[in-house]
């Protein structure tokens, strides 16, 4: 968001910058150093999402992950480390293996609606914590969403199985994509 302040040659600038609100108070000559703090930032999420790759939206069908699925799986990935330990941060995500899929329709009307779906991604993540140390974590991070057809009633569930790799990836998601069947998961 900017303020621009008409006849001077201030303009008050509000930058966020990783949830964070940055005011800058600057002259109009300066805008090409906040287009560089955009560019810059632009480049530190583009290489987040580098080890990504493997998880291509172009192979299976994601729309229910949002418009940017490597962005929802870093950012859901980044939100369970942060949840076991207050201000862990994702410093790398590396998806070490193609991602196992599923998805579950029903007929309807000579159609196949899609009413469940799951991804199991085998990663390895350097996670930074509040105290500056670095842990070297692999595993297997699933995803599962039910009642797609219905909106609001839809249901999310995600784990991180810390230690397994892509050998039980299929077999977790199998388990795990008729969790709302079953109350052991």
């Amino acid at each position: 968001m900017a303020n621009w302040q008409y006849g001077t040659q201030w303009l008050t600038v509000l930058i966020v910058i990783d949830n964070h609100y940055h005011e800058m108070r600057t002259q109009e000559a300066n805008l090409d150093l906040i287009g560089r703090i955009f560019r810059k930032r632009s480049k530190q999420i583009s290489k987040h999402l580098d080890g990504m790759r493997l998880l291509n939206p172009e192979e299976h069908w994601l729309e229910w992950l949002g418009n940017d699925p490597r962005s929802a799986v870093y950012d859901q990935i980044e939100k369970m480390f942060r949840e076991q330990r207050t201000g862990a941060t994702l410093e790398r995500l590396t998806v070490t293996s193609k991602p196992c899929y599923l998805t579950g329709g029903k007929e309807s009307f000579g159609k196949i609606l899609v009413i469940r779906a799951g991804i199991a991604v085998p990663f390895d993540a350097v996670v930074l914590e509040p105290n500056d140390s670095r842990q070297q974590v692999h595993g297997v991070f699933s995803w599962v969403a039910v009642n797609l057809d219905k909106g609001q009633e839809r249901q999310d569930r995600t784990w991180l199985d810390l230690g397994d790799d892509s050998t039980n990836a299929t077999e977790l998601l199998e388990a795990r994509i008729y969790f709302d069947r079953t109350d052991s998961m």
